[in-house]
């Protein structure tokens, strides 16, 4: 599909769609020191901002779960601790992860406040715990209860190590490896054994909701509107459609120079206006580019490749 017009190359390079896309994403790109900056700072009363508070949450809960498994019945102290956070604040992948994450529950507090909409339980995952077919009515449920969990640990600035993909949680316990002391080795094995035993990437919170918009909301256009599918499932249904990472939109939806999203929304087959609409219900005041009307989905897609920082 595409737009009325086709745009010529010139036409593209001055698009305003496509400049507010290429300051949102150099803005992304230098926030990535920043936070790593802020993060690694040790007088944390000298920093406000609620997401990196989150970040630094998680990431310090991650450090205190892997130190306790490998240490099991050996006493933990505080210096391992600070050297496992120092050594997790240093993996890039992993501080974008917990951005995202701290961002989409940002998110979905504001629109909870703003818009009633419920940080668990949407009307479309609600339609779909009720579907008559089994088997859409219990991974719905299991999505549900993996997404009342990731809300109870967000309150509580945590993140399991289940709820990591798979290359965060090999690199987290590469880290592991590094940090604590192998003083027994074979202790060291087994923990290293059990948290893998443990570890089932399929049924985490992110893993559910992809396979849950994958199998019941491939085609319903419900799962493109947050009001309808909630934060959680929006997210995924706009990454899975788009083809974009579920992180990179969970950023996108936060940059308030909005081109990442609109055009996220419009690769995902949303229409112009109704991408648009979606736009401000995330950022109510915001100025939106103009020029959405004449790109296609196909040139969205590949303006979200193309644009870099």
């Amino acid at each position: 599909m595409t737009g009325p017009r086709a745009q010529t190359p010139a036409d593209a390079a001055d698009h305003p769609l496509r400049a507010a896309l290429a300051r949102g994403d150099r803005a992304h790109a230098r926030s990535a020191p920043a936070l790593r900056h802020l993060l690694a700072a040790p007088d944390q009363s000298l920093i406000e901002e609620a997401v990196v508070a989150q970040v630094r949450g998680m990431l310090a809960n991650l450090a205190s779960q892997l130190v306790e498994a490998r240490l099991r019945s050996r006493p933990v102290d505080a210096a391992t601790q600070d050297a496992m956070l120092a050594r997790l604040l240093l993996e890039d992948d992993l501080r974008a992860h917990c951005q995202a994450l701290a961002l989409e529950w940002r998110l979905a507090r504001k629109l909870e406040s703003g818009l009633a909409i419920d940080p668990v339980l949407s009307p479309l995952l609600q339609a779909w715990v009720a579907e008559a077919d089994a088997a859409t009515g219990s991974l719905a449920m299991a999505a549900l209860a993996a997404q009342a969990r990731f809300a109870q640990a967000q309150r509580r600035m945590q993140l399991p190590l289940a709820e990591l993909p798979a290359e965060l949680f090999h690199a987290v316990l590469a880290a592991a490896r590094e940090v604590i002391p192998d003083t027994d080795a074979d202790a060291v094995a087994q923990a290293d054994a059990r948290l893998r035993g443990d570890y089932e990437e399929g049924a985490s919170r992110l893993a559910l909701l992809a396979r849950l918009v994958r199998e019941a909301g491939a085609q319903t256009p419900r799962a493109l509107s947050v009001e309808d599918a909630g934060v959680a499932l929006w997210l995924s249904a706009l990454a899975a459609r788009s083809g974009e990472s579920r992180d990179r939109t969970a950023c996108a939806a936060a940059d308030p120079h909005l081109g990442r999203l609109l055009l996220t929304l419009r690769a995902a087959g949303a229409m112009p206006a109704e991408a648009e609409r979606q736009a401000l219900r995330i950022q109510p005041d915001a100025d939106l580019p103009r020029g959405l009307a004449d790109v296609g989905t196909r040139e969205a897609a590949q303006w979200l490749v193309d644009v870099q920082p």
